[in-house]
């Protein structure tokens, strides 16, 4: 199982960083200081997302679509 893990400091600024990672598809992506807006949902395609937003902090727990729990 490979999992990745990511002080991201701003989901929205680093997007596109994210997306050249998530090339390598890894199982579990954990996000640290995602920085996305209480009534905003982090979505990111082919991965199902756990996550507490908080434009101070906020934390994403990414899984790829295809791995079971």
């Amino acid at each position: 199982m490979a999992i990745l893990q990511w002080n991201i400091r701003g989901f929205q600024a680093n997007r596109e960083d994210l997306s050249l990672l998530l090339k390598s598809q890894p199982d579990v992506v954990c996000l640290q200081e995602t920085l996305v807006a209480s009534e905003k949902n982090l979505e990111v395609p082919g991965y199902n997302t756990i996550g507490k937003n908080n434009t101070l902090r906020g934390s994403a727990i990414l899984v790829r679509g295809d791995v079971l729990c």
